[in-house]
């Protein structure tokens, strides 16, 4: 069994969705072998100076596209890239991606990349938030975005006078 010490933190004053989302992951963490132990810290303590030394942290970009996301967490020039994820083939893809304007071939190198990630990346996706969009009755335009690129096409949208 594999021992992480003070694995995850959370701040108290959060939405107790994060509580139990704390729950379902170190219940599933424990299916596996891995012993996770939560620590409650406040938002001084939650995003101070240690933040990116701890073993394992709250992370989260809800309802960023993939790219974007990718961008800040893990691609060649992330920012944030707290695995310290190197792949000379994931960074390949990305970088055609991010400059690739036909959507069917950019998703299709995008769907590349997130394998090479989800294969050898140092991220633990243990599960997704539902995210519900939705717009005014005078703005038309507006359809399902699948793309893993912005929610809305904002140049097919319009506002009724």
């Amino acid at each position: 069994m594999i021992r992480t010490r003070r694995a995850a933190c959370l701040p108290p004053p959060a939405h107790p969705i994060f509580r139990w989302s704390s729950l379902v992951f170190t219940e599933q963490a424990k299916r596996v072998g891995v012993d996770i132990r939560v620590r409650k810290v406040d938002f001084s303590v939650f995003n101070g100076k240690s933040r990116p030394d701890w073993a394992l942290s709250t992370g989260g970009t809800l309802g960023t596209p993939w790219l974007a996301t990718a961008l800040h967490i893990d691609a060649p020039t992330a920012v944030n890239n707290k695995t310290h994820f190197r792949d000379p083939e994931f960074s390949s893809l990305f970088q055609r991606a991010m400059g690739e304007p036909d959507l069917e071939r950019r998703s299709a190198l995008v769907h590349q990349a997130q394998r090479i990630q989800f294969d050898r990346g140092g991220l633990l996706i243990w599960g997704f938030t539902d995210v519900l969009d939705g717009a005014a009755a005078r703005v038309g335009g507006i359809k399902p975005e699948r793309s893993h690129f912005p929610t809305w096409r904002f140049d097919r949208m319009w506002v009724k006078a």
